[in-house]
């Protein structure tokens, strides 16, 4: 036992559940002594018939009991006619059924795998396989192995079987080049992999630290994480001592990155003044389209000349629906509410707890009493009626949500 993991051994027996997308699988592993467990986990093509030697933990689900919780797995084609026979008939080769696989293992016992690779037209010596049937069968064949070989090459790199099957969906055939020549792009690529990630990967194939595929990831990936933080851009200063730091890297290969990721349209900068800003292209359109809309907003005609009765009319408003829901508004609360229904546009931020939402309730209240329609913009951009039976909840479960 090494790291508090166990390792067993035994033949895959049956497959119960498997996602074709995550490579989630339940399956039942015949041990040595022939008992049956369950082992569960993220894995590769694995098919009835094989020897698995497994690397993992025993859990026990409230639903299901105790099952063998997979984190990492080493598979080897059968050598006996009974694992020949559950692995071609598991339904991996088009072509071969259960009945199939059992003609075929009785004809050439165990040297059909070796066949197989090597001789598949010797599958006409078997009554009732034809050239069409038999032209399947090798394509399906050769595609499990070039999928096997995938897999055990991304394995040698430490890839978890998770993502493996993320990367070969994404790749197929051409997996081993990308990772050989730029393992980067699956932080750009792939959900999940984040440039860490890419970064360990990229280190066992072999790609130096001042690969400039290395500094421009690391760049956007910085960037990433100002975006996480509430930021539409940094400041070119800010972006390089940030890389310098992380990236270990020097500022001329910095500036070369990020002039590759402007001329890539990957990055936009912005000069102003003496600043110069770093965004990620979609937030500069983002910002851009932003700024549009509310310059239009604000550019439409407005009638202030009773703005100051206004005013005065939706405090009094507030305060008589303060009191009557025993509710205590602030001034900054106050005014918002009224700069809300007599401005045409207002932005409320501000982190949890600070009164945003008693400020839209507020604000849809009054526009109740003034027969106003309200709609609230979801986080999809999807707009529901106020009288939405879940609006309410809605705006208390969700403190972005728009009135508009």
């Amino acid at each position: 036992m090494e790291n508090g993991l166990l390792k067993i051994q035994g033949i895959l027996d049956k497959i119960v559940f498997k996602n074709p997308e995550s490579g989630y699988m339940v399956g039942r592993l015949r041990l040595e002594n022939d008992d049956l467990v369950t082992i569960v986990g993220n894995v590769f093509e694995l098919q009835c018939g094989e020897k698995l030697e497994i690397e993992g933990k025993w859990v026990v689900n409230k639903t299901y009991g105790k099952q063998f919780e997979i984190s990492s797995v080493e598979a080897h084609t059968p050598v006996t006619t009974r694992g020949i026979e559950s692995y071609l008939g598991s339904g991996m080769i088009k072509g071969i059924g259960p009945a199939m696989a059992s003609r075929i293992v009785d004809r050439f016992g165990e040297e059909t795998i070796e066949i197989l690779d090597n001789d598949p037209e010797r599958l006409s010596e078997i009554e009732g396989i034809g050239e069409k049937r038999i032209n399947q069968i090798i394509a399906s064949w050769n595609n499990h192995i070039n999928v096997r070989k995938v897999m055990i090459f991304l394995q040698s790199y430490g890839i978890s079987s998770t993502y493996a099957m993320k990367i070969y969906n994404t790749y197929g055939d051409n997996t081993e080049n990308v990772i050989r020549v730029n393992p980067y792009r699956l932080a750009e690529d792939i959900f999940g992999i984040g440039f860490k990630i890419a970064d360990s990967i990229a280190l066992k194939a072999g790609i130096a630290k001042d690969s400039i595929f290395r500094i421009k990831s690391g760049v956007l990936y910085l960037l990433h994480r100002a975006e996480d933080s509430g930021h539409c851009y940094l400041p070119y200063e800010t972006v390089a001592d940030r890389a310098l730091d992380f990236l270990e890297a020097g500022k001329s290969l910095i500036d070369r990155a990020l002039e590759d990721l402007v001329r890539d349209d990957r990055i936009i900068t912005v000069d102003e003044g003496d600043l110069r800003k770093i965004y990620l292209r979609s937030l500069y359109i983002c910002e851009q389209y932003t700024k549009e809309k509310i310059s239009e907003l604000l550019d439409g005609h407005t009638d202030i000349s009773d703005r100051k009765n206004r005013e005065q009319y939706y405090r009094d408003i507030i305060s008589r629906l303060a009191d009557e829901n025993d509710i205590e508004l602030d001034s900054i609360q106050i005014d918002s509410v009224v700069r809300a229904l007599i401005e045409k546009i207002i932005i409320i931020t501000g982190s949890p707890g600070t009164g945003k939402s008693t400020i839209l309730n507020f604000i849809i209240k009054i526009l109740e009493q003034e027969k106003k329609k309200v709609l609230m913009a979801a986080p999809t951009g999807r707009a529901s009626k106020k009288n939405d039976g879940n609006y309410r909840q809605g705006l208390k479960n969700n403190t972005q949500a728009a009135c508009l």
